[in-house]
C-alpha cells in the first residue's frame, strides 16, 4: 500500500515549503523500511527544469501528464512574488488535480492558489502570518486564522508559513502511519512534533504608524516613542486637541482598532523585543513596556502569541556565545 503524493509548484517556489514536506515523507519511508509509502511527484504546469526563489532548481513533471486518483496534492508557495499562484493556467491545474485528490494542502502563500481555484468557500484555513488580510480579503467567504501553524478542514489542510509545512506534514504522517511513525521523524529531523504557540509568536509586525489626519498622525507618534506611558483615550485625546468620543470614532477610523488595542500591540512588540535582546528580569521588561505588572504581561503573551514571555525569551533569545 503506498500514497501517491503530488507537488505542485510554480517558478520562484520557496524552496523549504517543497523540501521540508518531502523530506519528512522520506523520513518516514525510511524508518518503516520496505516499499516506500510516499510516492512523491513534483509537478509544474508545464514540466521540466524549475527554479526556486534561492536557485536550486528542480525537475518537474507537467501536471497534464499526471492521471487518476491522487491521495493528496501539496501546493507550494512562492517567494518573493505570488502572482504565478493565481495566473489561469495554474489556477486550474490546481482545479483539475484537486477535484481528483483525496485531500489537499497548502503550504505558506500556496494558499492563494487554492483560493483562486475555489477550494475555501466557507473553510477555515491559513497562510502566511504577513499575508492573512490579503488572504481573507481574496476569499471573503474563507474562515482565516493566521495565528495557527496549520489547520485542518475535512479533507483540507492549509499550513503557515515556510517551516509549518514541516509541521503540517508531520500530522499527515501521524494520520497516515501513526503518531509514533511521526515522533520518530519529528526526532531524527530534530524538530518538535507540535511546536509550542502558534505563528503569531513569530510575527515582527508592529501597528502601522501614519494615518492621513493630523490629530491621528500626532497621536501614533506619541504612542510608538513611548508605548509605556500613558495613551488613555482621554489623555491622549487632550493632547492632540480633540474631544475624547470623537478621537476614539477617529483613531478607530483610521486605524481599524481600538485605542486600547493599539496600545497593547505596542507593548507586546517592545516586551518582546527587551526579552529578546536583554537580560532583564520580567518584571522590569512589563514595566518598561507599559504593562502594570508581569503577570499582566504573561496573559497577554498568552492570548496574543500563545506562549510565556519565558518560552518567547527561551526560543528567541541573542544566543550566548560559544
Amino acid at each position: 500500500m503506498s500514497q501517491r503524493t503530488v507537488f505542485l509548484c510554480v517558478d520562484q517556489f520557496q524552496l523549504i515549503d517543497l523540501a521540508g514536506p518531502m523530506d519528512v515523507f522520506d523520513t518516514a519511508n525510511r524508518l518503516r523500511g520496505g516499499v516506500p509509502y510516499y510516492q512523491v511527484t513534483v509537478a509544474s504546469v508545464v514540466g521540466g527544469e524549475l527554479r526556486s526563489s534561492s536557485g536550486l532548481s528542480v525537475t518537474t513533471r507537467a501536471a497534464a501528464d499526471i492521471d487518476g486518483p491522487i491521495d493528496t496534492l501539496v501546493v507550494t508557495g512562492s517567494f518573493p512574488e505570488r502572482g504565478a499562484l493565481t495566473e489561469a493556467d495554474f489556477t486550474n491545474q490546481c482545479q483539475v488535480l484537486g477535484a481528483r485528490s483525496k485531500r489537499i494542502v497548502s503550504v505558506c502563500n500556496g494558499a492563494f492558489a487554492l483560493g483562486a481555484a475555489g477550494f475555501f468557500d466557507g473553510r477555515r484555513v491559513t497562510t502566511h502570518w504577513s499575508v492573512g488580510n490579503e488572504l481573507a480579503a481574496a476569499n471573503p467567504t474563507a474562515i482565516v486564522d493566521p495565528g495557527r501553524i496549520f489547520v485542518q478542514d475535512g479533507s483540507l489542510f492549509t499550513s503557515g508559513g515556510a517551516s509549518a509545512g514541516i509541521d503540517l506534514a508531520l500530522a499527515l504522517v501521524a494520520q497516515d502511519l501513526g503518531v509514533d511513525v511521526a515522533r520518530a521523524a519529528a526526532k531524527w529531523l530534530v524538530v518538535f512534533l507540535r511546536r509550542p504557540g502558534g505563528q503569531s509568536q513569530f510575527t515582527t509586525a508592529t501597528p502601522p504608524a501614519s494615518s492621513t489626519r493630523v490629530p491621528i498622525e500626532s497621536a501614533l507618534q506619541l504612542m510608538h516613542e513611548d508605548p509605556a506611558a500613558d495613551h488613555r483615550v482621554e489623555v491622549t485625546a487632550h493632547k492632540v486637541g480633540l474631544s475624547a468620543r470623537h478621537f476614539s470614532r477617529l483613531f478607530k477610523a483610521e486605524t481599524g482598532t481600538t485605542v486600547a488595542n493599539y496600545v497593547e500591540a505596542l507593548r507586546l512588540g517592545r516586551a518582546a523585543l527587551l526579552l529578546e535582546s536583554t537580560e532583564l528580569d520580567h518584571e522590569t521588561i512589563a514595566k518598561q513596556a507599559g504593562f502594570s505588572s508581569g503577570e499582566v504581561m504573561r496573559q497577554v503573551f498568552h492570548r496574543e502569541r500563545g506562549i510565556s514571555p519565558l518560552s518567547h525569551r527561551e526560543h528567541f533569545a541573542e544566543p550566548a556565545s560559544a
